[in-house]
């Protein structure tokens, strides 16, 4: 049996719920403009990938996705680590920061849905960019950054 496995079908039922590190980045072309973001799942041996984009949203937003994102690929309530290279993240999920827009303020309450309704016990982290995960998680984000038209033709891909 993987540690995914684990994750995704069995409830914790009294137990120690089990352990997931998941390593966040988000990237945009633009700010605003298209964006991609990328969770890296990890738990023991076992790792998963999850990415995503969409053709309109600011660096800020694709943070807070990438942590959304990571989160509701959890099928189980579990003991999370969430690292991520954004101060700002941190801040606005920890409490510590105020969050003054209404789109900062929308995607922080969305991370707290997944949060509450599967009872996950998360901490957030502020990792730098040069653990080998967040890098690569990095590579990911960009990678997923949508190709979309403007005015001048087709904006470049941050593929790798």
């Amino acid at each position: 049996m993987t540690g995914w496995e684990i994750v995704e079908k069995v409830e914790c039922e009294g137990a120690c719920p089990p352990k997931v590190h998941i390593y966040c980045d988000g990237a945009c072309k633009g700010n605003p403009g298209p964006m991609g973001w990328c969770a890296i799942l990890v738990c023991g041996e076992s790792e998963r990938v999850v990415t995503g984009g969409a053709p309109e949203g600011t660096n800020n937003l694709a943070e807070l996705e990438a942590v959304a994102c990571g989160l509701r690929a959890l099928k189980a309530r579990c003991r999370v680590t969430v690292h991520t290279d954004s101060q700002g993240v941190v801040g606005w999920l920890t409490g510590a920061w105020r969050r003054k827009k209404e789109h900062i303020r929308t995607a922080c309450a969305c991370v707290e849905v997944v949060v509450d309704y599967v009872g996950h016990q998360v901490e957030y982290v502020y990792e730098h960019d040069s653990h080998p995960r967040m890098a690569r998680a990095d590579q990911l984000a960009r990678a997923a950054v949508p190709i979309s038209e403007t005015p001048r033709g087709l904006a470049e891909n941050h593929s790798l």
